[in-house]
Order: C-alpha cells, then structure tokens, then sequence
C-alpha cells in the first residue's frame, strides 16, 4: 500500500509507501514530479537490490509512481524515515491555487441551479430509479426547496426560547418541514420529500413502509410521516451537459448522471454532530449486536490511497473491539443511528479499503486508521 496525504496547516504532503523489509534508505534514488498531481520515486542505481517498485512493476524495476490528492507546483523534501518494510517521506509543497468557494450542497436548489440547464427560466432535471432508470421526477412538473438541518429540532434550542416537541402542531413558521402539495418537492441532505409518486409502490415484504420501484422492485424509500422519502442513493440524477467546450468537441446535449454516494450521508451526519456539540466519538451499532467505535480526527481531509484519491474526508480511529462490559469506556462514545443496513454495510466496506493502519494502540484499546469519503 502507498498513500500521500496532504496536511494544509504545514503545506506539507506526507507519503507513506510499503517498500520491503530489504529496502534501505540509501536506495532512494530521487523524486520527480511528472505531472501537478503524480509522483516518480526512483531508486538509486547503484544499488539494484535495493530497487523499489509497484506491485505490479516489481519485476522490471520500473519506478514506483504515487498519486498526489492534490495539485502541486513544486516541491522540497523535508525528511526520509525508514520504519519496518514502510518509507515516511516528507514533501513541502508549493499548491496550485483553487477557488476557495464554498461548495454547495450536492444535489441541494443551490447545486442544482448551478449545474443543470435552464429553459424558460426553469432548470431542467430528472430523477430516475439508479437500478432499473425507471422515470420518478421531472422538475418541469415541481418546485424544490431545501430542507434546514437534519439537526433542525436540536439547533432550534439557540434560536428560540420555545421550540416545539417534534410532530407537535404549531402556527409558527420555523421551516420547511414536509411538503405541502405534491407540486413541491423538499430536499435534505440525503432523501427527497414528496407527498406521493405514482411510479412507487408499498414493498410487498414485511415491512409495508418501504417505498419500491414499481419497475424493478427495488427499495427506493419509505413511507415517512405520510410522505414519501426517497433516498438520495438509491436515485439517480440526469440533466444535460450545460458546459460546451468548442476545442474538444464536447457536445452541449451530452446527458449527464449524477449519483449520490451514501457515505457523503454518513460523513454529513457526522460533521453535523461535530459541529453542533463539539462531540468526535461515535458508536454504530452493527449487525448481530456488535459495535462500531469512531474517533474523528479530522475533517475535510484530502489524501490518495494507491489509486484513488480521496476528498473532503473524515479521518478516523476505529474499532469494534471496545467490549459491552467496558460500559465507563463506551459511555464515551454517542450513539448514532444510521438507520440503513446498506449505509452501514456500504460504510464498513469503506473503513476496510482505505484503512492505512491497522495496529495503533491507544491504552488497552486497539485501533484502525481510516477515511470515510465526503462530498
């Protein structure tokens, strides 16, 4: 495994990558950068046994290439350590300036304002099933708004003196809550609220609320104080390409999809959390009645593992191995409800391919380090 990580508050990069326990820091021949976001590190000539590839080049000691998460100028290195079978390289980086503007939310009215086309003053969108493409929403037959915080109840605690209890009735405006015809349509951060779709049907399993694809069966949604919630990953977004870029060719007409990754829910909810009560330890509960323990580290974190790169992530100590009798240990750590099997399967599965460490003991307890992706 290799990964570059960028740390902004040193404007450094720090590269870890697995070299083999006969590898010797003199056998580092020298590092170029070949592209703004790629690296070549080389091994020295003179010592070809301690040459260092990628797996895959390993045979014909072709020079070990790492993606960089980020655009660079140049670059100074800052140190070489050497620890077991892994090289720790230090890089002070010159970056490539990008806008600093705050991105919007994805798939939110601001988002979509900005990213699809317009006609007649109206965007022009859809949303279809992700499985099957099944149509479920034009937006030429709705009006969107954005739905407040999902931590909305919680936060109203610094807005006024009296919040309501949830579900309580009150002829007081304090947002949109759910929509009030089946023209609007309101979107949170991870569903779509709807009154009713006549392309959605009652699942015919146990559970009556779920919402499914009257196409291809699929879970779509549910059934949530009487409207319909669709989830924003189980949904997929087309519009046309608006942006027309006459030296490549690219036709304005190109249709676009747009799908919503249900760890950006996971890492939303998370960041909200933080946010909002200064809180970075979280227990999940998992299936058959084990625990998932995370420690956030950092936000907004930017790193490339092998070959993917990773944005606007959350970086976390994880575990599962904090016991049930331990229960002044776990105390520490606030539960959280996903409230989707898939999310926290999709999540797992994330933890495990983009874990960088896997021995980091902290008193009696060990830990994993890893990233979950954010939008």
């Amino acid at each position: 495994m290799r990964y570059a990580e960028y740390l902004p508050w040193l404007k450094q990069i720090s590269l870890s990558i697995d070299v083999g326990v006969d590898f010797k820091v003199d056998g580092l021949g020298g590092i170029d950068l070949v592209s703004s976001n790629k690296l070549i590190i080389r091994s020295s000539s003179s010592s070809s046994s301690s040459s260092f590839s990628s797996s895959s080049d390993r045979d014909n000691g072709a020079p070990f290439q790492i993606l960089l998460p980020i655009d660079i100028k140049s670059f100074d290195i800052v140190s070489v350590k050497l620890k077991d079978s892994r090289l720790g390289i230090s890089l002070a980086v010159q970056v490539v300036e990008t806008s600093t503007e705050r991105m919007d939310e994805v798939w939110s009215c601001k988002w979509l304002s900005k990213m699809t086309p317009k006609l007649n003053n109206q965007n022009e969108f859809c949303f279809k099933c992700r499985n099957c493409g099944l149509l479920l929403i034009e937006s030429e037959n709705h009006l969107f708004k954005d739905m407040p915080s999902e931590y909305w109840y919680e936060l109203m605690d610094f807005w006024h003196c009296h919040k309501p209890e949830n579900n309580q009735l009150n002829d007081k405006d304090y947002g949109i809550l759910k929509p009030t015809n089946n023209r609007t349509i309101i979107i949170g951060s991870y569903y779509l609220l709807q009154l009713h779709n006549n392309n959605l049907m009652s699942s015919k399993g146990i559970n009556k609320n779920l919402l499914c694809c009257k196409k291809c069966q699929c879970v779509l949604g549910e059934q949530y104080q009487n409207v319909a919630r669709l989830l924003k990953w189980k949904i997929t977004l087309q519009y046309k390409n608006q942006n027309q870029n006459q030296n490549q060719n690219q036709n304005q007409n190109q249709t676009v999809d747009s799908n919503y990754n249900s760890l950006w829910y996971v890492a939303g909810m998370l960041d909200s959390k933080i946010k909002s009560s200064a809180i970075r330890k979280f227990r999940i509960k998992l299936e058959y009645g084990s625990w998932l323990y995370l420690w956030v580290m950092n936000s907004n974190v930017e790193i490339a593992i092998d070959d993917r790169v990773l944005k606007n992530s959350l970086k976390v100590w994880y575990t599962t191995d904090i016991v049930a009798e331990k229960e002044e240990e776990c105390k520490k750590y606030e539960e959280i409800e996903l409230g989707y099997l898939d999310v926290v399967n999709d999540l797992l599965k994330s933890l495990h391919q983009n874990t960088i460490e896997s021995e980091l003991m902290i008193g009696a307890t060990k830990y994993s380090v890893g990233f979950i992706l954010g939008s």
